[in-house]
């Protein structure tokens, strides 16, 4: 059973009575301990993760929304559509006063942009909260290879939140620890299977800022005193904006597939534009020739990292049949086509 449906409210239909029966009774048990490992890809918010955008929950999405979202400073709050922000939204609620929540998890929380407003709410809602964090984010670079326990690209921690009826604080005792930057997932390993008692690991006790950031090593304090570059509220402002060093600012160049568009080589950026328009182009005929009218675009199209990057513009495209060309510059006027094998004169008009 999906366990953010069971969240929605809704009457459950199951395959069969006995197990439609045994879902409206977990519904009502008290629960105290919620273990598991909940999806986790910040990826799922965009396009090309197998056309699988994260799926609308509308009770869990406006959970998420009015406590980690609403509390966030952050401009761009996408990373709160992960899967395990709301599975571990979740777990927290369904635990009524007293009990454990221990999931493993991207550790993108302990120090996203976005997730200040998550880090806020857990300090809030918890009395004690232990971070074991495994590392092995590739995006942030990685010291050795086979740094990530999972093998996956994303960082990963162990969390445990818990909650008790009487809090001894307001906030909650934050623990946390973190692997060697130079072990590879055979060290991890190891020291998960020598330190298997929380007592045995040696804890840093964390201390957020007024910003709530958690991880602060590094950090200069009066960072919030310098003058803002830019605001949204500066922005919207209608009179002269103060406190800002600019009143506007923007997006500036956005490709939505950066990887595929710049490069220093400048053959192998060749190569790349044409694989991803290829594949794209294939997919625009392929997509007027089919059979089913009423096919769904997501479902339909191919999904692969390694020849094309989709965005919800470049699927507007795809629909009403536009192909694309790939034209390199030979000269100050002159542009090869490489799918033609022609040279074109650029004439200024």
């Amino acid at each position: 059973m999906d366990t953010f449906e069971i969240a929605e409210g809704r009457q459950i239909q199951l395959f069969t009575a006995d197990n439609t029966a045994r879902v409206e009774k977990q519904k009502e048990t008290p629960m105290f301990v919620v273990i598991g490992n909940p999806p986790y890809n910040v990826g799922q918010v965009n396009e090309n993760d197998d056309n699988n955008k994260n799926r609308k929950y509308e009770a869990m999405d406006a959970r998420v929304q009015e406590t980690y979202s609403q509390d966030s400073k952050a401009t761009n709050k996408n990373a709160l559509s992960d899967p395990y922000v709301k599975a571990i939204r979740w777990a927290l609620d369904r635990i009524d006063e007293e009990g454990v929540v221990v999931f493993v998890t991207n550790n993108s929380f302990l120090d996203g942009v976005a997730f200040d407003g998550m880090r806020k709410h857990l300090a809030e809602d918890c009395d004690a909260i232990y971070i074991l964090d495994l590392g092995g984010n590739a995006r942030k670079g990685l010291k050795v290879s086979g740094a990530n326990v999972f093998g996956i690209r994303v960082g990963v921690s162990i969390n445990l939140f818990v909650k008790k009826r009487q809090k001894l604080s307001e906030s909650a005792r934050i623990f946390y620890h973190r692997t060697d930057d130079l072990w590879d997932r055979k060290q991890k390993f190891n020291f998960l299977a020598e330190y298997q008692h929380i007592g045995d690991i040696r804890w840093q006790t964390i201390q957020p800022d007024m910003r709530h950031t958690w991880l602060t090593e590094g950090l200069q304090a009066e960072f919030d005193i310098f003058t803002a570059i830019g605001t949204k509220e500066a922005k919207a402002a209608k009179d002269e904006a103060v406190n800002v060093i600019f009143k506007t600012y923007g997006l500036g160049v956005n490709t939505n597939r950066d990887i595929w568009v710049y490069n220093f080589n400048r053959n192998i950026l060749a190569q790349n534009m044409n694989l991803t328009i290829e594949t794209y182009n294939a997919e625009v005929a392929r997509w007027g020739q089919r059979a089913d009218r009423n096919a769904n675009l997501d479902d339909f199209v191919v999904s692969d990292d390694t020849k094309i990057k989709w965005s919800s513009g470049l699927k507007q495209k795809l629909q009403s049949g536009q192909s694309q060309n790939f034209w390199t510059q030979q000269s100050d006027n002159r542009f090869i086509d490489p799918s033609q094998n022609r040279t074109y004169s650029l004439i200024a008009l």
